[in-house]
């Protein structure tokens, strides 16, 4: 017996999400002359053509129509998810305007591309989300997700990780049952799919439509589906049909009267033919005679006909936690999931213990205080901070693609914003003082005899400049759709404060605008107070007093010579090196970084909340 076989006959046997839904109030997701265009005067182009029709509780409303259709637009529209252009119209639930406000209450998305947490489980996946999304004990959320995993057939896979490009886990079409139950988790009154087929075999799309056929049903909910080419088996879970060509409706109405309609215009389905084979078909513009197309789109006359539910929607009370509640979720979440995934902070953990002990070792002749090793010493902080701090670019990278699936939460109402920053922060500040101990306790103090007394400030500064470089990874990861642009923006900025800091090159050989990334970077601020740190305190050998000389001090005849002490030392090297200072500005210098840190942290906050929340706003017709 195969995976699916198990599969299929738990689902048989096990309690079904249906025997415990209970029955919603009757809503309608009506949309009249909705239009979407994009480009400006002589480039404008209008995609969706004055569309219209309505969704109502109980059934399915199916959106199909070939390549070019609109049906993402409208989709998107639909659930104000818009990527550019202009959407007019007017969208209504229940005779109220679409706000997102009311879409987060009452409605939920499931898209096109699965955006799962790899490292979880299908069952912590749902327990999760169960928790973040519910007013309920323990004990009801479990009944709910193990009734949820039974009805879409995921039992004999509760224990395995969602899994993505890197992570062996769930397959494709595993994948999109998860993501179909995690929007059930919140019982909304209208749910919206893309796609929900994709990735499925024949008979796992047939199964998942005669399902949300059902649930629709029971649920008294609405469903909204884009699909692209369904089988018949697929067709029949389907209650209502739209079909679309360049924008326009060729049909909208009940599914079982789409083969009568067709005939009675002069396009019969061929023998042989399914029904939906032949409805995309005659309506594909690239390959069949555009004439023909436009007759079939002239020929449809708007039907308004059906459900006008304007009612109260149904009860929301027991969805939505505080945002403490959802916090201290999320820790725990998060906090499994960095716990098991190596590339956030487990596997820099080991890249910045093996590259500074590899630094460690060839500049293992400075663990001698001597004059000759001076320079040494301080180049070896540099590369200490250098080095480590560049491996922030992966976190960019992970940051992006953790961003695009708390949008999704935060649109399907399981949370807010602002509990994601938050628990995110709580993680991170105890994992920047890991990733300092990991660069410094053996390499720095255990192999090349760092000034030990100063451990712990020397610990905490590393771990401000490390966390102000992942703050700027977080600007950078949601600042471009695409990591890649992300993760180059980051590079430059990093590269930027490497060659500015002012060791590489003299402040005051840079010319204005560049000499002001020295101090808008964070290197320099940190150099400044690990050098300091590891300099101030401690005795140098090889030189000695010396009254007659006008240093007062000198080393027998050496040409390098830089004093006995610390401050010595700093005074001897701050005329070479701009960064290095004898004075004592740690709290100065640690406060600036922590200033430039916190602007990038705001700035990605601001951007995070309002990227997050945005929403494509459908404008009302101008008369």
């Amino acid at each position: 017996m195969t995976n699916g076989d198990v599969e299929q006959a738990t689902m048989k046997k096990a309690p079904s999400l249906l025997d415990l839904q209970e029955k919603g109030n009757d809503t309608t997701l009506s949309f009249k002359d909705v239009r979407f265009e994009v480009g400006k005067k002589e480039k404008r182009k209008e995609i969706l053509h004055g569309v219209s029709g309505q969704v109502c509780s109980g059934e399915v409303l199916a959106i199909l129509g070939p390549s070019g259709a609109g049906k993402t637009c409208l989709i998107d529209l639909l659930t104000l998810e818009g990527k550019g252009g202009l959407y007019t119209g007017d969208v209504r639930l229940n005779g109220s305007p679409l706000t997102p406000e009311l879409f987060t209450k009452y409605c939920s998305t499931v898209p096109q591309v699965d955006r799962l947490w790899a490292f979880l489980t299908v069952e912590e996946t749902l327990m999760y989300t169960a928790d973040l999304l519910l007013k309920a004990t323990q004990e009801e959320k479990r009944r709910r997700v193990d009734a949820i995993i039974n009805t879409v057939g995921l039992d004999g896979s509760r224990h395995t990780k969602c899994g993505n490009q890197f992570l062996k886990g769930l397959s494709g079409g595993q994948r999109r049952r998860l993501s179909l139950a995690v929007a059930l988790v919140g019982s909304p009154s209208v749910l919206f799919l893309d796609e929900p087929t994709s990735g499925l075999d024949a008979a796992a799309a047939a199964s998942i439509m005669g399902f949300l056929k059902e649930l629709a049903k029971a649920s008294n909910i609405a469903i909204c589906c884009t699909i692209h080419q369904p089988s018949s088996a697929v067709f029949n879970g389907f209650d209502r049909i739209m079909l679309l060509s360049k924008g326009r409706v060729a049909y909208l109405g009940p599914a079982h009267k789409t083969e009568s309609y067709f005939a009675n215009i002069g396009y019969p389905v061929p023998h042989g033919d399914s029904i939906a084979e032949h409805m995309l078909n005659v309506v594909n513009a690239e390959f069949s005679d555009p004439k023909q197309v436009d007759e079939i789109l002239n020929q449809f006359q708007q039907n308004d006909s059906g459900c006008n539910h304007t009612g109260p929607l149904g009860d929301v009370s027991s969805k939505g936690t505080s945002i403490i509640a959802q916090t201290m979720t999320l820790v725990r979440r998060h906090g499994l999931i960095t716990y098991r995934d190596p590339s956030m902070y487990v596997g820099r953990m080991i890249m910045f213990l093996v590259a500074c002990i590899f630094f460690a070792v060839i500049y293992i002749e400075s663990r001698s205080r001597s004059q000759d090793q001076v320079f040494a010493r301080m180049w070896l902080v540099l590369w200490f901070l250098g080095v480590p701090s560049s491996l922030g670019v992966v976190a960019t990278y992970v940051y992006n693609e953790e961003f695009f699936a708390i949008k999704r939460e935060v649109k399907n109402g399981l949370l807010s914003p602002y509990s994601y920053l938050l628990a995110n922060l709580i993680i991170q500040i105890p994992f920047m003082i890991l990733l300092s101990l990991f660069a410094l306790a053996i390499p720095a103090y255990g192999m090349v005899k760092w000034y030990g007394p100063h451990f712990v400030q020397v610990v905490m500064m590393y771990a401000l400049t490390l966390w102000s470089f992942e703050a700027a990874a977080q600007l950078f990861s949601i600042t471009f759709d695409n990591p890649l642009m992300g993760m180059l923006t980051y590079m430059n900025l990093w590269f930027a404060g490497f060659l500015f800091c002012g060791i590489m090159v003299r402040e005051s050989d840079v010319i204005w605008p560049f000499r002001a990334m020295s101090y808008i970077t964070y290197l320099k601020w940190a150099i400044k107070n690990l050098v300091y740190l590891d300099f101030i305190d401690a005795t140098w050998t090889g030189a000695v007093d010396d009254s007659s000389s006008p240093t007062g001090f000198s080393c027998n005849g050496s040409e390098l010579c830089f004093g006995r002490t610390g401050k010595e030392v700093l005074s001897s090297m701050k005329a070479t090196y701009s960064a290095i200072d004898s004075e004592d500005k740690l709290v100065e210098n640690a406060m600036i970084l922590l200033a430039i840190g916190c602007a990038y942290k705001l700035i990605y906050v601001i951007l995070f909340v309002r990227k997050s929340k945005k929403a494509q706003l459908v404008y009302p017709i101008k008369m």
